[in-house]
């Protein structure tokens, strides 16, 4: 499992997000607000604030290779 924060700004930046993230073969989770969303669902991720980082959860033991997959929308 992998724990990383994102910055998912806008629309087209959250669409770019959930198109990077649905063709993994693992979960993908995002977690903001005390909620806990399907990240490869972009209806579900709707409600988050969009301003401020979300965490998402990969259950994925490759690491690096999710590490840089999300880097464009990474902050830490």
């Amino acid at each position: 499992m992998v724990e990383k924060t994102v910055l998912l700004s806008n629309f087209t930046t959250l669409k770019k997000f959930v198109e990077t993230v649905i063709p993994l073969e693992f979960d993908v989770r995002a977690v903001s607000g005390g909620k806990q969303v399907n990240a490869k669902v972009i209806t579900e991720l709707f409600p988050f604030d969009l301003t401020k980082p979300v965490t998402v959860i990969a259950d994925t033991t490759s690491i690096a290779a999710f590490t840089k997959l999300i880097k464009p929308f990474s902050i830490d």
